[in-house]
């Protein structure tokens, strides 16, 4: 399977899953690059962690919602029928509640809104966050 298709530079337009053509700058495309952008950064943050035992659980839960975002990508760059339906549950974002739940249990309680930084892969992390956000308010459009 090539890795390009050398259909779109031209016309501008790329391809989404079902054969329908879209503008680059489509709503729908900007969203999944968006997307794919955020998904890139948490596999960055993953690589600098991968070899620390004690963040195995992390590395887990990031991986995991990297794998998310990549099925929320895959149904951006999809149109919705029977021969290719939706692969994100409906219950997507509530199946991360106790995953952040558990998390905010064992911090200290917080008093103030934290700025970003703290180490290079946290503000990797928090980046990954906000390129998130971002890719929400574009899905939302």
């Amino acid at each position: 399977m090539p890795i390009y298709t050398r259909r779109g530079d031209d016309s501008g337009k790329t391809q989404i899953i079902g054969s329908v053509r879209r503008y680059k700058d489509d709503a729908r495309v900007q969203a999944y690059g968006t997307v794919d952008e955020a998904g890139a950064l948490i596999g960055v943050a993953v690589s600098l962690m991968a070899s620390n035992e004690e963040l195995e659980d992390i590395v887990s839960v990031l991986i995991d919602g990297q794998q998310m975002l990549w099925d929320v990508g895959a149904d951006l760059a999809r149109v919705d029928d029977e021969k290719h339906p939706y692969r994100t549950p409906d219950n997507a974002a509530a199946q991360l509640e106790p995953v952040i739940d558990h998390y905010q249990a064992v911090l200290l309680p917080l008093t103030k809104f934290i700025l970003r930084g703290g180490s290079p892969t946290g503000a990797l992390v928090q980046l990954a966050c906000t390129v998130v956000r971002r890719a929400e308010r574009e899905v939302v459009h």
